[in-house]
């Protein structure tokens, strides 16, 4: 929250100084996009028509490809270049230069894990055509940039700063940090790894969630037998050199917060869906796709929506990312496409051991040299005496680049090889000693190829077999790719990217890695991922679960709950034929199978079973509570008292089965994971003996039901105080609620009140295919939910869509908000990739 509170400042002194209502006048006349007339730019072959509906969705039509993706850098600058802006400052780490030192933090780890330096590679790597368009697209960006000094916005006004020109690398640099929100292993890794270092081998091989083996995967749904999964050979053995790591995995925490507080880049929890149906399957006798993405909540929109059209041959309509020219879900007219994350494990914490003179590491062939580079950081001062500079060694090896120079740590325990369970675990003595060095190795710093080439090919692809190959360089992060095509009524699903080839369980790659073992090594990538055209019930769901039950090489342990993919099948088998209305009704569907089936069950069991628990009959709340959840059908509803109660109990239950073997930090490291924790419950759930239900600080032994019944004498205790005793007063509505927060708005109320859009109550919950995640530090307000909608039936050629808030990220414009309420009630707005209304505004770009 410092760098918030240092923007805060700032605006709270602006607004202060020249007084909100006339302040707010001057950066509204001077900002507002230009919708309407001509503007004449030097060096512009053909005139582009930029025409907005009445949600302001730009619709550009152009002479040629390039000319539309110069158009669309022009109109994401009118409306999104600070947010553009701020994050590629992100990835160049140069937020410093503008926030002064408290966000040192911040461009330290940009500059270490490489984000411009990848950029540049991605750069040399991509095709002619993929140059030709981001070029382009930066130069439709720098056109605004340059003729639009002093009228950029609110946000530069207040910083007192106006931004470089776009270089066509920051689009690399934006999509690599899209790969990183998406990239969960290195939060996992670091919160499991530290876990083990607290807790003995049977503690921690109960700990690890899986997936169930009777929920659905994407290719055979509920149809496969027993699961193959990868299987450890052997663990690694550290022989003599100790790793003091307990304090490294919090600084990475720590490091995490910091770039949370400036950002929505949380990414942690939450997921997307998606489901292609076949033809066969839908009203209209054509394919159908959905595609919600869930992110963390923000505003302006994570996503900008756009329709394409050349006399070249490219018309795409959907979701761009600001400050990418890529439809990143869409539809052209004889395909669309939707997008969930893969959730593969895609890094690995690698412990080096330095030769004698530090400057070297050891490998399997031997000791290799520590690269060294220099990195100055401008660090802006605002005593008016300039830019100071901050220079900073970052170090590189073979393993990624060394993070443990970005926080100090000292204390750890030693791991060895656990024979019973073939893992490694953290052996019982306490070591102190030197400073190791820890290398990061992710896909994003290895696996560089022409990736947004890929999406510039998918835009014009005419059927599934183009689009799977249009996919072939595409490197990370691994996705699941669903498709529909026109022409046939047929569906695919392939995963995308790269996987990275290593040995051990899926348990084992959460946990650190040995520079110096060959066994640890990474082998390669795989890149023959799952794919099919063949859906065996006539659809696929991808609800960020395994693609396959069969998994030889390992992927990952990093899975959403199987709830809402659950859910999603239930509702495909139960509609014979689906057609838009019901596509909406099941991308806002609040029905959640965890909560009913995995919590509430074992409460009714208990209580209200043939010998049912008696101690609390006389507590007349306490029984009306479990009369609410015993009629309970398991939807989350604004009114639903049910959900509020199985909420405050799943909090406590998590806590009492846990806190005593893992500490407050620790837990609190786990319980960030939004996924985690309900696989861990349900899991536990189904064993009433297992090792974690026993609280080790009382001298009886616990079992899960003993827990079962504190946790929800705890949680009716904690909604009497929270709600009163009324319980007809304990709707969900009252505890879970919703607000769009503009990024600086938590030091300035002024700012909050302009820049804030307070939805209220939200519905749904964690695993609720209209996700509606919180965290468990702050329940019930809302994290993590759907960032967009789409739907595309491939009969029309119209693109159903809807943002949550608005498609422009100026306050003052009145297309900041104006989807809001249509996204709340599930509607869409009809984007024709065949029609242009004449009563749409239209601004046409001329060469002068």
């Amino acid at each position: 929250m410092i760098i918030r509170f240092t923007i805060g400042l700032i605006f709270t002194a602006l607004l202060l100084v020249g007084g909100l209502l006339l302040f707010g006048k001057h950066v509204k006349d001077r900002a507002l996009p230009q919708y309407e007339g001509e503007i004449k730019i030097a060096g512009l072959k053909n005139p582009i028509e930029i025409y907005r509906d009445s949600f302001a969705i730009a619709h550009i039509s152009a002479p040629t490809d390039e000319d539309a993706y110069y158009a669309l850098g022009y109109a994401q600058a009118q409306e999104r270049l600070f947010q553009m802006d701020f994050t590629r400052r992100i990835g160049r780490g140069l937020l410093s230069e503008v926030l002064g030192e408290k966000s040192l933090v911040i461009d330290k780890w940009a500059r270490t894990l490489g984000f411009s330096s990848i950029a540049y590679y991605m750069w040399q790597h991509a095709s002619a055509e993929t140059k030709k368009y981001i070029t382009a697209f930066s130069n439709g960006v720098n056109e605004f940039i340059t003729t639009h000094h002093g009228k950029l916005g609110m946000e530069f006004d207040a910083l007192s700063y106006e931004p470089e020109l776009w270089k066509p690398t920051d689009c690399m640099i934006i999509g690599r940090l899209l790969s990183w929100e998406m990239n969960f292993s290195y939060w996992t890794d670091a919160a499991f790894s530290d876990i083990a270092l607290a807790i003995d081998s049977v503690h921690l091989a109960s700990l690890y969630p899986g997936y169930p083996s009777d929920a659905p995967t994407v290719l055979e749904g509920y149809n496969y037998s027993r699961p193959v999964i990868a299987k450890p050979v052997q663990d690694s053995l550290v022989k003599k050199d100790s790793a003091n790591l307990s304090e490294f995995y919090r600084g990475q925490r720590e490091i995490h917060s910091a770039l949370e507080s400036i950002s929505s880049m949380q990414g942690l929890g939450g997921g997307s869906n998606a489901m292609v149906i076949t033809g066969k399957r839908t009203t209209s006798g054509g394919a159908m796709l959905e595609n919600d993405m869930h992110l963390a909540i923000s505003q302006p929109s994570r996503w900008y929506l756009v329709h394409l059209e050349s006399k070249t041959g490219l018309n795409v309509a959907g979701y761009t990312v600001p400050g990418i020219p890529l439809v990143l879900s869409g539809r052209n007219l004889t395909l669309s496409w939707g997008l969930t994350n893969g959730m593969i494990d895609e890094c690995d914490y690698f412990i080096l051991k330095s030769d004698s003179s530090g400057t070297g590491y050891y490998t399997p062939s031997g000791i290799k040299p520590i690269t060294t580079i220099t990195e100055h950081i401008p660090v802006r001062t605002f005593d008016g005496s300039g830019m100071n500079d901050e220079k900073i060694t970052v170090k590189l090896t073979d393993n990624g680049p060394v993070v443990s120079d970005l926080n100090t740590f000292e204390v750890g325990r030693k791991f060895v090889s656990d024979k019973k369970t073939t893992r490694l675990v953290p052996k019982d003595e306490t070591v102190i000693g030197t400073h190791p060095l820890i290398a990061l190795q992710w896909n994003g710093n290895f696996a560089l190829t022409d990736e947004l080439g890929c999406f510039f090919k998918l835009h014009h692809a005419k059927n599934i077999t183009d689009a799977k190959n249009s996919m072939s360089e595409f490197a990370t992060p691994c996705l699941n790719l669903v498709i529909a095509e026109a022409k046939t009524g047929g569906v695919s699903y392939q995963m995308i990217g790269r996987l990275p080839i290593r040995n051990g369980s899926e348990e084992r790659a959460m946990l650190p890695r040995y520079a110096e073992n060959a066994f640890d090594a990474w082998q390669g990538f795989a890149t023959n991922l799952p794919y099919s055209a063949s859906p065996v019930s006539g659809y696929f769901v991808s609800a960020n679960n395994p693609a396959s039950a069969y998994r030889p090489l390992p992927q990952s342990e990093n899975w959403e709950p199987p709830g809402r993919a659950e859910r999603l099948v239930q509702l495909c088998e139960a509609t014979k034929k689906i057609d838009l209305p019901k596509m909406r009704q099941i991308m806002t569907d609040t029905a959640s199978p965890f909560e009913k089936n995995d919590l509430a069950s074992h409460l009714i069991r208990i209580y209200r079973s043939i010998n049912p628990d008696t101690t609390h009959k006389n507590d007349i709340l306490f029984n009306a509570a479990l009369d609410y959840i015993e009629n309970w059908d398991g939807t989350q509803g604004r009114y639903d008292i049910s959900t509020t109660i199985v909420n405050a109990f799943f909090l406590r239950l998590i806590t009492n089965a846990l806190s005593d073997e893992l500490g407050t930090e620790r837990l609190a490291e786990l319980a960030y994971l939004n996924n985690i924790p309900p696989r861990i419950i349900a899991h536990l759930l189904k064993e009433p003996d297992n090792i974690w239900w026993d609280d080790v600080r009382t001298p009886q032994r616990e079992t899960r039901d003993d827990i079962i019944k504190k946790s929800f004498e705890e949680a009716i205790e904690y909604l009497k105080i929270k709600l009163g005793s009324d319980i007809r007063t304990w709707n969900w509505g009252r505890m879970h609620w919703l607000i769009y927060k503009h990024p600086f708005a938590d030091e300035s109320k002024e700012i909050a009140a302009l820049g804030n859009i307070d939805i209220g109550y939200a519905p749904g919950g964690l695993t609720t295919v209209i996700q509606s995640s919180y965290g468990f530090w702050n329940p019930f307000v809302m994290r993590v939910g759907p960032s967009m909608r789409s739907v595309a039936d491939m009969k029309t050629d119209v693109l159903y869509c809807a943002l949550p808030t608005g498609n422009s990220g100026n306050i003052f414009s009145p297309h900041y908000r104006d989807m809001t309420a249509l996204f709340q009630r599930g509607e869409l707005i009809e984007v024709s990739l065949t029609k242009i209304d004449p009563a749409w505004k239209k601004l046409t770009l001329v060469p002068e």
